[in-house]
């Protein structure tokens, strides 16, 4: 009966979790049969004992090796996480070489299950009229990789908005950290039921240390207005998120603040222990970012 379950299941087992899973319950019984007559063998005739012990270890490291790769597996399955054959880049890459495509971002690849990988995106295609014939070169690129289930938003452009706007946005990004012409130096936020919150920061400005007390209406507003104290702007608050990165009591919160000043949008992030400090640090990345974007405005009006 083994041998017939065996069989049935051989020629499943490595593309799908669930069969393979099978397999392995029964490739364990049959090995343990098998040990458990051959060490029965030895002893009958050599007297020899600690065969059965060392059989039973070894057989155990074989299930124990295929039991973890089965676990692994699953694992990138329920945590969707980018299966081990692909890599995001790789697939940014495959989408920006397509004709037409002038910027690709918000691009998320995962496994739905054993063998079918998805993908979803978002890719900037400046003409309508180039619109579906792009959305099947785009198609065919990612069944080239393997992903069988792709979903991509075509956009004909306008303001980044997204988490991630491609080759241009990273630029940006790379120029600010360059730049880095604002830095947190220290924050301390007096905050509770009794009397208003406030918020003393130390910003530092190309060298030069700059510190202000702000109140506001709780203690994210305290500290945002210490930074535009400190830095005046006409920018908008479009977005303040926080995200918990780590678990338990002293979890690694990172913060996403969006800003817009005339059609420029930014998005910047922070991270802390302290969620009041990674807001500040990310509402300071986003006004490094925008000072680029002014910059990049400018030199291009001179240009003109």
């Amino acid at each position: 009966m083994l041998q017939t379950a065996l069989r049935l299941l051989h020629a499943h087992h490595t593309h799908d979790l669930n069969v393979r899973g099978a397999y392995l319950h029964i490739m364990g019984d049959v090995l343990g049969s098998a040990a458990a007559i051959v060490a029965a063998l030895v002893i009958q005739f050599t007297g020899w004992l600690p065969i059965d012990p060392l059989i039973s270890a070894f057989i155990s490291l074989l299930i124990l090796a295929s039991a973890w790769r089965l676990i692994r597996e699953s694992a990138t399955i329920l945590l969707d996480k980018v299966p081990p054959h692909l890599e995001v880049p790789e697939v940014e890459g495959r989408l920006l070489a397509v004709a037409g495509v002038e910027r690709v971002h918000d691009v998320h690849v995962w496994t739905v299950t054993s063998g079918l990988v998805a993908m979803s995106a978002h890719a900037v295609v400046p003409e309508l009229s180039d619109h579906p014939a792009t959305l099947r070169r785009l198609g065919d690129e990612m069944l080239a990789l393997g992903i069988g289930h792709v979903t991509i938003q075509l956009e004909t452009g306008g303001p980044c908005g997204g988490e991630d706007c491609g080759d241009e946005a990273l630029v940006d990004e790379g120029r600010a950290a360059a730049h880095d012409r604002m830095r947190v130096v220290a924050l301390t936020v007096i905050a509770g039921t009794m009397g208003p919150q406030t918020a003393t920061l130390t910003l530092d400005i190309e060298g030069k240390q700059q510190t202000v007390q702000s109140a506001g209406n709780g203690p994210v507003d305290a500290t945002f207005n210490a930074i535009r104290q400190i830095i005046p702007h006409q920018a908008k608050l479009l977005l303040y998120q926080v995200h918990a990165v780590t678990e338990g009591t002293d979890a690694q919160a990172e913060v996403s603040v969006r800003l817009d000043e005339d059609g420029r949008t930014v998005t910047g992030r922070g991270a802390d222990t302290d969620t009041l400090v990674a807001s500040a640090r990310a509402y300071v990345s986003a006004l490094n970012k925008l000072t680029v974007k002014r910059q990049k405005t400018a030199a291009a009006k001179e240009a003109l």
